[in-house]
């Protein structure tokens, strides 16, 4: 259900304490339009008169006119088109395994050699031009995943830092496969 479990209702799997990392991203202007090169046309990722159809809201840089690249949009303008949602996810997908990198090179060269896992609940909209903020908290090897002791588990949530709106709650990213290059 909507709301329930963990933190903002973020799914309560390891998102206690402070965040282990986070970052900030404003999302550029033409990101949907990049996105769309996926294969999903969805016109309501560029049709911003769509949202108001699904009832998606305003974002804080619709509101106030700001594309969060300096130009493009007039002053006063009141719809961006929403991000899709994988997107987003991608963010902070990378977000985590830049965090993992970094890692690496304090660990004397252990990693991990695969992503077994990634999931997590879609709970908001994103719009083009708004500044998301990625948590993320790691929780040790081994820990609760199906891939035994030679695992790790990293979890994280997306809010929008403009409204303070958890958009992506409950996420987990699993690794197996802990190597040495020693």
């Amino acid at each position: 259900s909507r709301g329930g479990g963990g933190r903002d209702g973020g799914g309560g799997h390891g998102e206690d304490g402070p965040p282990d990392a986070t970052e900030f991203f404003r999302i550029p202007r033409h990101q949907a339009l990049v996105y769309r090169l996926s294969g999903d046309y969805n016109p309501l990722h560029v049709d911003p008169s769509l949202s108001d159809i699904i009832g998606a809201g305003d974002s804080a840089a619709s509101r106030d006119g700001n594309n969060g690249e300096g130009g493009g949009l007039e002053k006063g303008a009141t719809r961006l088109p929403i991000l899709h949602g994988l997107c987003t996810l991608g963010y902070a997908v990378r977000f985590v395994l830049r965090h993992v990198e970094e890692g690496r090179h304090s660990n004397r060269g252990k990693e991990y050699s695969e992503v077994r896992c990634v999931s997590c609940r879609f709970a908001g909209p994103v719009r083009v031009g708004d500044r998301i903020k990625i948590s993320v908290w790691k929780r040790g090897r081994g820990g609760s995943t199906n891939y035994g002791s030679n695992s790790a588990t990293y979890y994280f949530q997306v809010h929008n830092a403009d409204t303070g709106i958890l958009v992506v709650g409950g996420g987990i990213v699993e690794f197996q496969g802990l190597q040495s290059s020693l």
